[in-house]
């Protein structure tokens, strides 16, 4: 009867843990997706730079710009006037944790990316046309969610050429269908 018991707590842990992991992967991928799918050429397709099949990303001078966006947005006149309150997606106690995620490297699995997304990485952009400095692609970093899996959080980065590209925050908020919404963009850098 103990080993029975045993059996039967091993399977329901196993079952729980494999779902929960399912679950996340699968918003991982709904994030990645979305936010790359805002980015299609005039082909209707995407480049996604990648390192050896991973999603490697550090913030620049090791700083993640979470923090000095919500001092900048809760001080800019516009962000007050449209009536967005950042204390509403994103907690003050959840910063460091959501930094940590977007830093986290990502295995990234084909099968779960959107057809038009193709791959590359820096063989790719070194064969291109006068060493890739005109190729456009794009780099996101590994979705970061708030404790209560409401909030996605994804940077997201367009390089275009040698002077040109841009950075930002992206912020999804999951419907009550399940989809992630595009709620708010914060721009960190344009080139």
């Amino acid at each position: 009867m103990i080993i029975c018991k045993k059996i039967i707590l091993t399977l329901l842990f196993g079952f729980l843990l494999f779902s929960c992991e399912k679950k996340e992967s699968k918003d991982l991928y709904k994030i990645i997706n979305a936010e790359l799918n805002r980015n299609l050429d005039k082909e209707g397709k995407v480049l996604l730079y990648n390192d050896n099949g991973l999603i490697k990303f550090n913030f620049p001078q090791g700083e993640c710009p979470i923090r000095a966006m919500m001092d900048t947005a809760n001080m800019s006149f516009y962000i007050k006037h449209q009536g967005i309150d950042f204390s509403s997606f994103i907690l003050s106690d959840e910063i460091e944790t959501i930094c940590n995620q977007l830093t986290l490297e990502l295995r990234l699995e084909k099968e779960k990316l959107l057809p038009q997304i193709e791959l590359i990485d820096d063989k790719y952009i070194s064969d291109q046309e006068y060493g890739g400095l005109f190729t456009s692609y794009q780099v996101v970093s590994n979705p970061a969610f708030s404790s209560d899996g409401q909030f996605s959080y994804i940077y997201s980065a367009t390089h275009c050429g040698m002077e040109c590209g841009g950075g930002e925050i992206i912020i999804y908020k999951k419907s009550e269908n399940g989809e992630w919404q595009l709620i708010y963009n914060y721009m960190l850098w344009i080139s």
